[in-house]
């Protein structure tokens, strides 16, 4: 046994000694997906911080009536978008302003009887027309009014209620005017929602910039341990590994030593790019030792993956296919690059709560909560499993060789 270990040391030793013969190389593979990260996040944020500084929406108001004046009143004055959405009402034809409206994110149309089929009971659906070269400010602006319609509905049955249990019992007379004053009263209560969203926020989900952060540092690693695997991929892997085999290497040893290559090149990835120089440098991430194990059990999964693949496809391009699908599935609905608030409602039935668990314990980390010792444990023992499973396989194929 002790044997064993010392073949395993000295290989991966001189796998190490072959990597840092050319340090260059590896400087390279190491800050090269980074910086192109950092690149194109920077383009993108400065062409939708150009764009999205005050998104205009250009509305005509067919129905003009005093519930569509106090919807747009009450979103123009809204808290949460002052300086960010500026609503321009037009009396032009929708037919003549399509032509010539090209600087705003959106056409708003309310048609002809939105009020009275609100009070009838109908959410009747609002035309929204939006331009297609302003992607950014456009898509904010499909993003407000689909929020818009949810409170809208909500005024609605506010409105129904009241209607049922209290106005249809009033005097005719009196009718009209207090369907008004209800209609306008529910759609400002549902509309009025800034503090619901603070709190909302503050309790429930990350700062912008934790996100960014974390969907920024997920897919460095993933484009690094990409670039690593395949540069430090030993050429004429098959023949090597017949001579290794010839030196009494068998493949499950050479599993062993492969596997801790990768591992350790993951941790001084995770420890120096992903935890130390943003700790440094950045106010929002702690500088904490939970911080550190949450990216390194991320690191050990999509390790896992590639190491699995690996070995248990013969096919390089099938193998590195399977990796890099398994590895986007992981990452996409993990909500490490994309948070679960922004998850389609399509793929709402289907239960994520246990890919879900990566993006909460970032989000218990940085709200200095308890360590998620319940998802740590789960990865290493999954890991553990699908490593040693790979191994007996490696084993048994050495025995048949």
């Amino acid at each position: 046994m002790k044997g064993v270990g010392q073949m395993i040391f000295h290989l991966l030793l001189n796998e190490w000694k072959r990597v840092m013969k050319r340090p260059t190389l590896f400087l390279f593979v190491f800050l090269f997906p980074v910086a192109g990260v950092l690149i194109t996040a920077g383009f993108i944020y400065t062409v939708a911080n150009e764009e999205l500084g005050e998104v205009e929406l250009l509305v005509i108001d067919e129905d003009d009536t005093l519930e569509t004046r106090a919807l747009i009143s009450q979103l123009e004055n809204d808290e949460t978008l002052t300086g960010q959405v500026r609503f321009i009402k037009t009396e032009e034809e929708l037919s003549s302003v399509m032509d010539t409206s090209s600087s705003y994110a959106a056409i708003v149309r309310i048609p002809s009887g939105f009020t009275d089929q609100l009070r009838s009971g109908v959410n009747e659906e609002i035309d929204v027309f939006l331009n297609e070269s302003t992607p950014f400010s456009s898509q904010l602006a499909q993003t407000l009014l689909s929020s818009g319609e949810n409170y809208i509905s909500a005024a609605q049955a506010g409105v129904n209620t009241v209607n049922r249990y209290y106005i249809q019992e009033m005097d005719s007379s009196e009718r009209s005017q207090a369907i008004q004053q209800m209609t306008i009263f529910f759609t400002m209560f549902a509309l009025d929602r800034n503090q619901f969203f603070n709190v909302e926020q503050q309790f429930t989900y990350m700062s912008w910039k934790q996100q960014l952060f974390i969907s920024i540092g997920s897919l460095v690693l993933f484009l690094t341990y990409i670039f690593f695997a395949f540069i430090y991929r030993l050429k004429h892997e098959n023949i090597m590994n017949q001579r290794f085999t010839l030196l009494g290497v068998t493949r499950d040893k050479q599993f062993i030593y492969r596997t801790l290559f990768h591992i350790t090149f993951l941790l001084i990835f995770v420890s120096s790019i992903l935890f130390l120089i943003p700790s440094s440098f950045l106010p929002f991430v702690a500088f904490d030792w939970k911080v550190l194990m949450q990216w390194v059990m991320l690191a050990i999964m999509i390790g896992t993956l590639y190491l699995v693949s690996h070995s248990l496809l013969e096919n390089i391009g099938l193998s590195y296919v399977f990796f890099l699908a398994s590895s986007v599935i992981l990452l996409l609905f993990s909500g490490a690059i994309v948070p679960p608030v922004y998850f389609p409602d399509s793929i709402g039935p289907v239960d994520l709560s246990g890919l879900q668990m990566f993006y909460h314990s970032f989000h218990s980390v940085f709200k200095a909560e308890e360590a998620p010792w319940l998802l740590w444990i789960s990865t290493i023992a999954i890991s553990s499993l699908l490593l040693l499973t790979t191994f007996l396989f490696e084993k048994r194929k050495g025995l048949i060789q």
